[in-house]
């Protein structure tokens, strides 16, 4: 008998070691902590210590938290689900720091607080270095045998096992947060002293509070200069943006009692902050908010912003969390601090900066002018870039760029300095190299403004003539139809150097519909690349839109050099376009005459910068109202007249056009029939329109004003003038057969001389049957032509055929629709 026992002793034992064997592999294999205790409730039951098996972790609050279960099935593992994290059963446990045996040999009998039927359970504590991690709760079924105290024992045993592992894992897994929560702290800090802007530094905090809490909504807000009402500088998560853009101080709303009370409000399980405060607890369920966190940002002891984070369900913080939050704040109120004195430095610095730029520039009719400056991005500083406009008189102008070394209210004081100099010089007659020697001279004494680059350029459009001196600035771009170009020569070294030799001048010729373009390095450098790279870009963007009038063109200068790259430093443009002289021109009244006459204004309304189809349509007013001259003022003269034409241009007004002859005023009849849609022409493209007959002969004057706010399309670059071999003749081409119709090609214009040619041709072919005419889109159709085509609509229609127009987008189409028979054509 006493063999028996001692072999089964000897059993036993074995057992025991080899479970305990098992226990150390399974939690040695694991670095978490709950994938540990998961590990722990699997080995329980199928080494058949358990039937089923939980581990309750004993939170930062000193409640249980459910973080393993395991069991034979799915419906067993749902009933455990359904039991609360916290049981008298597993609450003697906590309470108690032992083993609790639960015995019950009713039938039907099931565990504490849940539906599973049982037999026996035993409780035992996880604990180590004299605190409860854990409570471990094994449950035999009713079909099991009982827990015995070697079963006790055998548990316990292993729970001090387990709970030494959890130990060192829970340990390794502070000294972990702990790392990653330094680390955290570092990164963040460096990213917030970098930060120059305030929203740079809330952008700052979101990144880091939602790599430090996950999934969460954030709001970073400051306090206005007034003290009045907290502004949103980052919204991250929030439903409702625009109803958090502004909360008034005064607001029961969490981050409004913080910011007055500057204290932290810790809203989460665990507390007893519902009972306490139940309005706001009725306002964060309103919002879907089960905990939230505030933390006032306070630097040198006054609140500058909050910090609110708010999650959907309840969540409680660890305690590292809890330190890297209130850690995080200090560096934040620093960095918004800084932030906000420095926006308000810069605020100053623009201000200043564009008080001392020009307020308002010549208004001159030899040239047209179009400034912009562009500040620097959010977070960096003004710099001190400039420039000025003289209205030198007798058509002349003189211009000035330049850009001062350092950035700041300094920077933009020193500009103003340089600017005054420079302009006074140039208003003083002094030719460019001599004004920026005494620009050189003055900036040796002046502090900050040594180094500093200029430009100074006269232009002389009366003249043909173009004078300009670089004292170390980017050089001048010319453009025009034929490209652009960088203008050589006039280089010379930055201003205050010593030594150097007296500085040159470049001269050139400048013509009309030449675009002058002087700016600063802001527009043409970026990180990374060489300023010649930018100079390629802003040298082959301006040749792109250099048909643009110059307003519409600086837009696009600036727009598309500055596109695609962080914009760090301020850039200022000026662009001069020189206006060609007004046009004073006489005419024999001959339709022959009016091709060239139409040419020249074309390439006068271009030099000018007119948009393409502003220019067609001031093309053909003035054909329209020259052509009256011709077909009816001097309808009964024999030789006809002469048609004079004057047309001008100035920035404020527009274009001035005036047509006149001396021949006879003829009254439109009541019933003009086909006729009378050139005065329609003029007055739809005018912007006034009159017409005066008193003084003997016909006077058109007419007035067109472009509209600043309709985009501008680039016009094609006007061809250079040529001598004309002769006006084309116009022709209808026959090409057969289209479906039922004749197919006509048109050649030429339909003008005055054009509708005369193929008249008889045209009318007698729509009589014959259907007609398709097709003009393409450069063709130019007066009011004559469309006359013709109404004529032979109707004398088509009137034999049962039809004419039809085939009229691709263009200036022809524009002229149908002006004339109102592109419906009926159509």
């Amino acid at each position: 008998m006493g063999s028996g026992t001692d072999i089964n002793v000897r059993y036993r034992e074995s057992e025991r070691q080899t479970l305990l064997a098992r226990l150390s592999r399974e939690l040695d294999g694991s670095d978490g902590v709950d994938d540990r205790l998961r590990r722990l409730t699997a080995l329980l039951v199928e080494t058949r210590l358990a039937d089923v098996c939980t581990v309750r972790r004993v939170d930062d609050a000193g409640q249980l938290v459910r973080v393993a279960r395991y069991g034979p099935d799915a419906a067993t593992g749902e009933a455990l689900d359904e039991r609360p994290a916290e049981t008298s059963f597993g609450l003697r446990v906590l309470d108690t720091g032992a083993a609790v045996l639960w015995d019950d040999t009713a039938p039907g009998a099931t565990v504490p607080g849940s539906s599973i039927p049982a037999r026996s359970a035993v409780g035992v504590p996880l604990s180590a270095r004299g605190r409860t991690l854990a409570v471990l709760v094994l449950v035999r079924g009713p079909r099991t045998t009982p827990y015995t105290p070697d079963d006790i024992e055998l548990v316990t045993e292993l729970a001090d096992r387990a709970a030494l592992a959890l130990d060192n894992a829970l340990l390794l897994a502070d000294e972990r947060a702990n790392a990653d929560r330094l680390a955290l702290l570092q990164r963040a800090t460096a990213q917030l002293s970098a930060a120059a802007d305030p929203t740079e530094v809330a952008r700052t905090v979101v990144t880091h509070l939602t790599a430090l809490l996950g999934t969460c909504r954030i709001a970073v807000y400051e306090l206005d200069p007034a003290g009045q009402q907290l502004r949103a500088l980052a919204l991250h998560g929030v439903t409702d943006p625009q109803a958090w853009r502004e909360v008034p101080l005064t607001s029961p709303v969490p981050a409004a009692v913080t910011a007055r009370q500057a204290r932290a409000l810790w809203l989460e399980p665990g507390t007893d902050w519902r009972e306490r405060h139940p309005e706001t607890a009725t306002l964060l369920d309103g919002l879907g908010h089960a905990t939230l966190f505030t933390l006032p940002l306070v630097t040198a002891a006054r609140t500058v912003g909050v910090i609110a984070v708010a999650f959907g369900t309840p969540r409680p913080l660890t305690p590292n969390e809890r330190a890297t939050l209130l850690a995080l704040t200090d560096p934040a109120a620093q960095a918004l601090e800084r932030a906000r004195l420095y926006r308000a430095e810069r605020e100053v610095a623009h201000t200043l900066q564009r008080t001392l730029l020009p307020t308002r520039l010549p208004d001159l009719d030899t040239v047209e002018i179009a400034v912009r400056y562009q500040a620097g991005a959010a977070g960096t500083e003004a710099g001190g870039d400039w420039y000025d406009v003289v209205d030198l008189g007798d058509g002349r102008i003189g211009l000035s760029v330049g850009d001062v070394v350092g950035q700041g209210v300094a920077a933009a004081a020193v500009m103003a300095q340089l600017r005054t100099v420079l302009s006074g010089a140039v208003r003083q007659g002094r030719d460019p190299a001599s004004a920026l020697e005494l620009l050189d001279e003055f900036a040796t004494w002046i502090p900050g403004a040594r180094y500093s680059t200029a430009a100074c350029v006269v232009v002389d459009p009366g003249r043909g003539e173009l004078r300009w001196a670089r004292a170390g600035h980017l050089p001048v771009l010319v453009v025009d139809e034929n490209g652009s170009r960088y203008l050589a020569g006039g280089h010379n070294p930055v201003l205050g150097v010593r030594g150097r030799p007296p500085f040159g001048e470049g001269v050139a010729p400048i013509a009309a519909g030449q675009t002058l373009v002087l700016y600063t390095d802001g527009l043409v450098e970026r990180r990374g690349e060489v300023v010649d790279e930018g100079l390629d870009r802003l040298a082959r963007i301006a040749a792109e839109v250099a048909g643009l009038p110059p307003e519409q063109f600086a837009d696009q200068i600036v727009g598309r050099a500055l596109a695609g790259a962080a914009h760090t430093d301020d850039a200022a443009l000026v662009c001069v376009r020189v206006l060609p002289p007004d046009i004073d021109l006489t005419v024999p009244g001959s339709a022959r005459e009016l091709p060239a006459m139409r040419r020249r204004v074309r390439r006068w309304a271009g030099h000018v910068g007119l948009a393409e189809d502003l220019g067609d349509d001031l093309v053909r007013a003035i054909d329209e109202a020259a052509a009256n001259s011709v077909e009816h003022g001097y309808a009964e003269f024999d030789p006809p007249g002469e048609v004079h034409l004057r047309l001008g241009y100035t920035p404020h007004d527009g274009v001035r056009a005036r047509v006149a002859d001396t021949g006879r005023w003829r009254p439109p009849p009541p019933d003009p029939g086909y006729r009378g849609r050139g005065l329609q022409m003029i007055r739809a493209i005018a912007t006034t329109a009159e017409i005066d007959t008193a003084g003997g002969g016909t006077v058109v004057r007419m007035q067109i004003t472009p509209d600043p706010r309709t985009p501008a399309v680039a016009q094609h670059p006007a061809p250079p003038v040529r001598p004309s071999p002769g006006r084309r003749r116009t022709e209808l081409h026959d090409d057969g057969r289209s479906g039922d119709a004749r197919r006509l090609t048109l050649a030429g214009d339909l003008d005055l001389a054009g509708a005369a040619e193929i008249r008889d041709r045209l009318l007698e072919l729509v009589t014959a049957g259907p007609v398709l005419l097709v003009l393409d889109g450069p063709t130019y159709v007066a009011s004559n032509g469309a006359a013709l085509l109404a004529e032979a609509a109707d004398r088509a229609g009137a034999r049962g055929h039809r004419l039809r127009v085939e009229v691709p987008p263009g200036p022809a189409r524009h002229a149908l629709e002006l004339s109102g028979l592109l419906t009926l054509l159509g």
